[in-house]
C-alpha cells in the first residue's frame, strides 16, 4: 500500500516520544489546575491523545513510549558503517512492532485538520454550510489533500455529516486496514480496573 511505503521521518517518530512522556507524567499527577492545564495542552498538541490515553492507559503508554525508542536505536547512525540514519518507511516501523506510530501521527493530523476548519467555520450559521465535506476539502492546504481524498469518498465512507467517524474511515482505507483492525492498533490492550487514574476528555476541559 501506498500509505506503507512512505517515509516516517524522525521528527515524527521524537513528537511522539514527546506525546507519551507527556501522558506518562500527567497520569502522575493529582486532579487540579496544572493537571488541566497539561491536559489542554496535550489534546491540542496531539488531538486524540487523551482519548487513547484514557482507554490503553499508562502501562501501555509506557510500552509504546519504548516500541518507539527500539527502532529509532535499530536505525541510529553508526561511525563506520551508516554515518547518517536512514529515514525508515512506515512499513519497516510496522514490521518492527511498531505500526501504531505512524497511524497515529496520521491520525492526530486529520484530527487537527478537522479541528482547525472547525475554528474557521465558528459563527457561520448551519444553513450557510450546504455541502460540509466539499468545504472541507477545498479548505484544506494542499499539502493536506492527500490524506483526506475527494469528499464524495468520504461521503461514501463515513456519511455527509464532518465527525471524526471519516478520520478513522479514511485512514482505514489508506492503510488497507479494516477499520475494526485499525482501531485495535490504535486501542490495544485495554487497561485493567485497578490501573492508575485515566485521562479524561471531560478532565481537561474543566
Amino acid at each position: 500500500m501506498r500509505f506503507w511505503s512512505g517515509p516516517f521521518p524522525r521528527a515524527a517518530a521524537r513528537d511522539l516520544t514527546i506525546k507519551y512522556t507527556s501522558l506518562l507524567q500527567i497520569a502522575a499527577l493529582e486532579p487540579g489546575a496544572g493537571r488541566a492545564r497539561r491536559l489542554r495542552r496535550a489534546a491540542t498538541r496531539w488531538p486524540g491523545a487523551l482519548r487513547e490515553a484514557e482507554l490503553v492507559g499508562p502501562r501501555v503508554c509506557q510500552e509504546r513510549r519504548d516500541a518507539i525508542a527500539r527502532v529509532v536505536a535499530q536505525a541510529a547512525p553508526d561511525a563506520l558503517r551508516r554515518p547518517s540514519p536512514p529515514t525508515l518507511s512506515r512499513a519497516d516501523w510496522r514490521r518492527l512492532g511498531a505500526g501504531f506510530a505512524p497511524l497515529w501521527y496520521e491520525l492526530h493530523q486529520m484530527f487537527a485538520d478537522q479541528l482547525s476548519w472547525r475554528a474557521a467555520r465558528r459563527g457561520e450559521p448551519s444553513w450557510a454550510l450546504h455541502d460540509p465535506l466539499q468545504s472541507f476539502v477545498a479548505w484544506l492546504p494542499v499539502a493536506a489533500r492527500e490524506r483526506w481524498g475527494e469528499a464524495s469518498t468520504l461521503a461514501t465512507l463515513a456519511g455527509s455529516t464532518m465527525s471524526v467517524g471519516h478520520a478513522y474511515a479514511r485512514l482505514a482505507l489508506r492503510s488497507g486496514l479494516a477499520e475494526t483492525e485499525l482501531r485495535k492498533q490504535l486501542f490495544a490492550d485495554l487497561p485493567r480496573p485497578e490501573e492508575a487514574r485515566t485521562l479524561s476528555a471531560g478532565e481537561a476541559e474543566g
